[in-house]
C-alpha cells in the first residue's frame, strides 16, 4: 500500500473485515516509521470535512513521530510543521481527543525549535 492521503483516509475509516484490520494496522505502523509522516500528516490535518477518526489517527501518529524522532527532523521542516500544528490548534475542534495529541506534538516541536 502506498503512503498517500487517500490510502490513509481509507485506513482510518472503520472496517468490519478482520483481514483488512491486519493490513490497516501494518499500513499505519509502517507509515509511522516513514519520513513521509512529516509531510503527509499535515496535509491530512489541513483537509476539511474528514471523519473525526481520520483526524484523530493523524494527530496521534504525528504525536508519536514527534515524540520518538523529533531529533531527526531538519530545521526547515520543523518550522513548517510547527506552523501547521499551531494553525490547526486555533481551529475549534468538537473532540478534545484530536486537540490533545496535536497540542503535545506542537509542544515537542516548539521545544526542539527553541533549542536550536
Amino acid at each position: 500500500m502506498e503512503f498517500n492521503k487517500e490510502n490513509f483516509i481509507s485506513a482510518c475509516l472503520p472496517s468490519q473485515d478482520q483481514a483488512d484490520s491486519a493490513q490497516i494496522s501494518e499500513f499505519l505502523t509502517l507509515l509511522q516509521k516513514s519520513p513521509q509522516v512529516w509531510t503527509l500528516i499535515p496535509e491530512i490535518l489541513n483537509t476539511e470535512d474528514l471523519d473525526y477518526s481520520v483526524y484523530y489517527q493523524a494527530a496521534t501518529i504525528l504525536r508519536k513521530k514527534a515524540k520518538n524522532e523529533i531529533h531527526l527532523l531538519p530545521e526547515s521542516e520543523l518550522q513548517s510543521i510547527t506552523q501547521t500544528i499551531s494553525k490547526l490548534l486555533k481551529i475549534s475542534y468538537e473532540d478534545i481527543s484530536i486537540t490533545k495529541p496535536l497540542y503535545e506534538s506542537f509542544v515537542l516541536l516548539y521545544i526542539k525549535g527553541s533549542q536550536e
